[in-house]
């Protein structure tokens, strides 16, 4: 067994795809970041925190492609959500007026 094999071993796919995820989530909190130093008026941080979350989302593909992460959790791809996976539950878009005046008039008679 060389060097290379081993190390290659080390991690399975699935908790390497899961890292990348979990990579891709770090980018979200970085933008969080920017908006709320944003809020705060402090633009330097904004700027620092958005350039992070930039680089994170310009990378995090690369990784997914690399090590297949549609193929190694392909629940967990893009196009599903929390509600999606975990509830098994479909969501449809509405505007909010709309909701409100079918609960009126289901809670009125």
């Amino acid at each position: 067994m060389n060097p290379t094999e081993s190390s290659e071993k080390a991690i399975s796919p699935r908790v390497a795809a899961f890292a990348v995820h979990l990579f891709t989530a770090c980018g979200a909190a970085c933008a969080l970041l920017a908006l709320i130093a944003a809020v705060s008026a402090d633009w330097p941080k904004m700027f620092v925190w958005l350039g992070i979350a930039l680089i994170i989302d310009g990378v995090d593909g690369t990784f997914a492609r690399r090590l297949h992460v549609a193929e190694v959790l392909p629940r967990w791809s893009g196009d599903a959500n929390f509600m999606t996976v975990v509830g098994e539950t479909r969501i449809e878009p509405e505007d909010l007026t709309t909701t409100y005046e079918k609960l009126r008039k289901a809670l009125n008679g």
